[in-house]
C-alpha cells in the first residue's frame, strides 16, 4: 500500500471531521453531527425539559451534547455549536425569556473538551440556508 493510500485509509479510520450541532427549541432539542459540507452524519431529538428552572435546561443540553460527542465510528467532532433563542453572543446566552437565562457562559452548556459557540436560533437557520440552501424538514 503506497503512502497516499495509507494516509487516506488512516483518515477514514479516524472518522469524518464534524461538529456537534444542537438547536434548542421550546419543546424539542434537535441535535446531530454535521460535516463541513453540511452532511448529517447522525441526528437525534430529545424533549426540552419544562420543569426545574433555567438550570435544568442547561443540564439537559449538556447531557445531549455529551451523548452526541461520544466516540462513534465515522465521526470525529471538533467543536460544538448551539443554536438557542434569546439574546446571545458566541460566548454567552445573555438573556432568554423562554428559559429564564441571564448571562450563561457557553461553556456551561457542555462538559466535553471541545470549543463551544452559541448562535441565535433564527439567525443560525438563516446562515445555514444561505450557506447550504433550503433544507428538507427532519423527521
Amino acid at each position: 500500500m503506497g503512502g497516499h493510500d495509507l494516509k487516506g485509509f488512516l483518515q477514514q479510520d479516524e472518522g469524518m471531521e464534524c461538529v456537534v450541532a444542537v438547536d434548542l427549541g421550546g419543546t424539542t432539542m434537535k441535535g446531530g453531527l454535521v460535516a463541513r459540507d453540511g452532511t448529517c452524519l447522525h441526528i437525534e431529538r430529545r424533549p426540552t425539559p419544562h420543569t426545574g428552572g433555567p438550570g435544568r435546561v442547561v443540564e439537559a443540553v449538556s447531557a445531549f451534547v455529551s451523548d452526541l460527542a461520544r466516540p462513534r465510528p465515522g465521526a470525529r467532532p471538533l467543536a460544538v455549536g448551539l443554536a438557542v433563542p434569546g439574546l446571545v453572543t458566541a460566548e454567552r446566552a445573555v438573556f432568554s425569556a423562554a428559559f429564564g437565562w441571564r448571562d450563561v457562559p457557553a461553556s456551561s452548556f457542555t462538559d466535553v473538551d471541545l470549543p463551544v459557540a452559541l448562535g441565535h436560533d433564527v439567525r443560525a437557520a438563516g446562515e445555514a440556508e444561505l450557506a447550504y440552501g433550503a433544507a428538507l424538514p427532519v423527521g
